[in-house]
């Protein structure tokens, strides 16, 4: 669905590992994001663009290293 989207609005609550792997999608596919992040330990919330330099997932690179080697089996 991401690959087929013009621009996206995503909410992420206390840093969901699985919305953080589709906000590195979204930033390497350089599509328009608007981001609501939100952290129910502290009561903090901000919102605004999504941030090109920021890592979002730290672990998304070895993820999809290990997704295309098992593909190739």
């Amino acid at each position: 669905m991401i690959e087929d989207c013009d621009s996206a609005i995503i909410i992420w609550m206390n840093s969901s590992g699985v919305i953080a792997e589709n906000l590195e999608l979204l930033k390497r596919l350089g599509k328009p994001t608007f981001l609501y992040e939100y952290s129910s330990e502290t009561c903090t919330a901000r919102a605004g663009k999504l941030d090109p330099k920021r890592t979002y997932d730290s672990f998304y690179y070895m993820k999809e290293y290990y997704r295309r080697k098992k593909a190739n089996r």
